[in-house]
């Protein structure tokens, strides 16, 4: 099952590197990161707050899962790859939820 989590995201990360186009607010990324510490120093460090309103109408923060082990997925409707693995988060989330395991979808989609 370990081998399965760790197929599930680095198929994300890769989702998510996979684009190299420069962009007019690549220079502006890089400036952020500059500014950011090293990740080194981030190592046990907690994750910083914040809140999301979840599907009941309730708000959902980060704080509220301390003690878990969160995977944190944005995605999107018309997200084809999205389409496909969201059953094995659901499969994952039903085996591993009871030990502590949780996944906070976040969707990114334009609602206005």
């Amino acid at each position: 099952m370990k081998i399965l989590l760790a197929s599930v995201l680095l198929l994300l990360c890769t989702s998510a590197w996979a684009q190299n186009d420069v962009t007019p607010q690549d220079s502006a990324v890089e400036k952020n990161r500059a500014n950011r510490p090293a990740k080194r120093e981030l190592i046990g460090q907690l994750a910083p707050d914040f809140e999301l309103p979840a599907l009941d109408g309730s708000s959902l923060k980060l704080s509220d899962l301390r003690g878990k082990a969160v995977l944190l997925h944005f995605w999107a409707t018309n997200c084809g790859p999205c389409k496909i693995y969201m059953p094995w988060f659901i499969g994952l989330q039903e085996e591993y939820g009871p030990q502590g395991f949780q996944i906070v979808g976040v969707a990114i989609d334009d609602v206005s």
